[in-house]
């Protein structure tokens, strides 16, 4: 007859062998990926202009993704001049925009028109504008 504390014990490992096919790797979470690519400076010196920082991940990137990447984003109307960061380890990029000019959405799919030839896709992560930090978008 089994002891209580091995009742237990199988108690626990049947529980954790329900959750087990509900827990899958979910690969890297919003909160590294934007840490990635969040620069301090760039934010805040967003934030000083009332402009609003995106943090968009990137997907199907190849090699060369991260130049791509940087080059459409650079060539989208209202970035602010140096404000792209890339990081290809966790498939994310930033870049400080002036929403008077454009939204985070609207960026996002001028650059994707500019990585069209290429299997590269940027989506929306994380959109912080002046006074609401970092939220949902």
């Amino acid at each position: 007859m089994p002891t209580s504390a091995a009742r237990a014990s199988l108690a626990l490992a049947a529980l954790l062998a329900t959750l087990a096919p509900h827990a899958g790797a979910c690969g890297v979470c919003v909160e590294d990926r934007v840490a990635a690519v969040y620069d301090h400076a760039v934010v805040e010196g967003a934030y000083r202009k009332g402009h609003a920082v995106a943090f968009l991940a990137i997907e199907g990137a190849d090699a060369g993704g991260a130049r791509s990447v940087r080059a459409a984003l650079g060539a989208v109307p209202g970035i602010e001049a140096g404000s792209v960061r890339v990081s290809v380890e966790s498939a994310s990029c930033s870049v400080a925009f002036d929403p008077a000019r454009a939204s985070a959405a609207a960026i996002a799919a001028e650059a994707n028109r500019r990585l069209a030839r290429s299997r590269t896709r940027l989506s929306l992560l994380r959109v912080g504008r002046p006074g609401s930090g970092l939220a949902h978008d």
